[in-house]
C-alpha cells in the first residue's frame, strides 16, 4: 500500500514515511537508513528492485527522474561535501509545440497533368538497300599534297620596236667638197666655218650663196637623187632657199616644212612649177637635219626622205633634166640663213621602200 517516492521530491517522501520522518537526501544512504529503522537497507536512488523491497510488498517503484544535471565543465572547481545545497526544480523540458499545418481540402482534387511528349523527331528517311547489290568497300582516296602555286609574273609588254629605216641611198656621183671651194663660188657674205663634224658654209640670208656653176654629167638626166645636210638657224619662219637648179627643180625651207618646186615646160619655152610642201618635220629645232629627194622622169614617181625616213612617196610628173646649172641659197631673194655642211647628187633613183609616209603633205599647183 506504499506509495512510490521520487528520489529528488522530499514532501513525497515524507509523506509515504509519516509524520515526523525526515526528507532523506536522495545521495545520503546513512540518513536514509536512519529514516528507515534500524535493519534498513540503504536503497540505490536507481535500483527500482531495492527500493520495493524496503518499502514493503505492494508498493511500486517509481523511475527516477532523469538527471538533468548539467555535466561539470572541464576544470570545475572542487565541491564542498559539508554544504548540501537545496535540490533544484527540473527544467522545463516540454517542447516547443509545432506550428498547426494548415487542413487539407479534401474537396478538391487536382486533375492529372499529361505527362510530357517524349517523341523523338522523326528521323528523314533514308534510301531503300539494295540487298542484292553488295559494294565492295572502297579505299581511302589519298589527299594529294597541296602545291604552293608559283607566283606568275605578268608579261612584261615590251614597245612596239621602231621601223628600221631603209639604208639611205649612196650618191656619189658628185660630193661637194668644202674645204676645196675656192673663193669665187662663195657670194656676197658667205663663208666657210669649222664645226665638231668638220668643215660647213655659213649663208645669213641676206643675199649670201655658193655657184657651183653647170654639172654637165646631169644633163638630160631621166632619174636623179639630191641630197643636202642643213642646220636653220632662222627665227623667222620664212621661206629660205637650200638650193636650186634653174627651170627644173628647187628645194626650200618653211618653218619646220619642207617646200619642193618642180619645173613645167610652158608656152612659148616659158618654165612654171608645181609646188609641194610637207609640213611638220620638225626641221626648224636647230639642229642638223638631211633632206634627201629621188625622181624619176620615167614612172613619174617623186619620193622625199628626211633623216633618212620616207615623209613622202607619190606619183609626179618630173621631166627630163636639161642643162643643169646649181646654187646654194639663192643670190636674189629667199636666201637661208643657217649652215649647210653636205651636197650630194646621185645619176638614179633608188626608192626606199617603206609604207611610213607623211599623213599632212599636200600638193599644191
Amino acid at each position: 500500500g506504499s506509495t512510490a517516492v521520487q528520489p529528488d521530491d522530499t514532501d513525497s517522501m515524507v509523506d509515504a514515511l509519516g509524520a515526523g520522518s525526515t526528507a532523506v537526501q536522495p545521495d545520503d544512504t546513512d540518513s536514509m537508513v536512519d529514516a528507515l529503522g534500524a535493519g534498513s537497507t540503504a536503497v540505490q536512488p536507481d535500483d527500482t528492485d531495492s527500493m520495493v523491497d524496503a518499502l514493503g510488498a505492494g508498493s511500486t517503484a517509481v523511475p527516477p527522474a532523469p538527471d538533468t544535471t548539467p555535466e561539470p565543465t572541464p576544470e570545475s572547481q572542487p565541491v564542498d561535501e559539508s554544504f548540501h545545497p537545496l535540490p533544484q526544480p527540473a527544467p522545463d523540458t516540454t517542447s516547443e509545440p509545432t506550428p498547426e499545418s494548415p487542413p487539407v481540402d479534401e474537396s478538391f482534387h487536382p486533375l492529372p497533368q499529361p505527362a510530357p511528349d517524349s517523341t523523338l523527331e522523326p528521323t528523314p528517311e533514308s534510301q531503300p538497300v539494295d540487298e542484292t547489290f553488295h559494294s565492295l568497300p572502297q579505299p581511302t582516296p589519298e589527299l594529294a599534297p597541296e602545291l604552293t602555286p608559283a607566283t606568275t609574273l605578268e608579261p612584261m609588254l615590251e614597245p612596239a620596236p621602231e621601223p628600221t629605216p631603209a639604208p639611205a641611198p649612196i650618191l656619189d656621183d658628185f660630193i661637194l667638197e668644202i674645204e676645196g671651194l675656192q673663193k669665187t663660188m662663195l657670194g656676197d657674205d658667205a663663208s666657210i666655218i669649222q664645226t665638231a663634224d668638220g668643215s660647213a658654209i655659213r649663208l645669213d640670208g641676206r643675199g649670201d650663196y655658193v655657184d657651183l656653176g653647170q654639172l654637165a654629167q646631169f644633163d638630160g638626166a631621166e632619174q636623179i637623187s639630191i641630197a643636202v645636210d642643213f642646220t636653220n638657224m632662222s627665227s623667222k619662219g620664212g621661206e629660205q632657199r637650200l638650193f636650186l637648179n634653174e627651170g627644173d627643180i628647187n628645194l626650200s625651207v618653211v618653218g619646220d616644212s619642207l617646200k619642193l618646186d618642180i619645173g613645167q615646160s610652158g608656152k612659148h619655152g616659158r618654165t612654171f612649177y608645181d609646188s609641194l610642201k610637207i609640213d611638220g618635220l620638225g626641221i626648224n629645232d636647230g639642229a642638223e637635219h638631211t633632206a634627201t629627194m629621188i625622181l624619176d622622169a620615167e614612172a613619174d614617181r617623186l619620193q622625199v626622205l628626211v633623216d633618212d625616213k620616207v615623209v613622202y612617196d607619190q606619183d609626179a610628173d618630173v621631166n627630163t633634166f636639161g642643162q643643169s646649172f646649181w646654187t646654194l641659197g639663192s643670190p636674189k631673194y629667199h636666201g637661208f640663213d643657217g649652215v649647210i655642211s653636205g651636197f650630194r647628187i646621185e645619176e638614179g633613183a633608188d626608192f626606199v621602200e617603206e609604207v611610213i609616209v607623211a599623213d599632212d603633205a599636200s600638193l599644191v599647183v
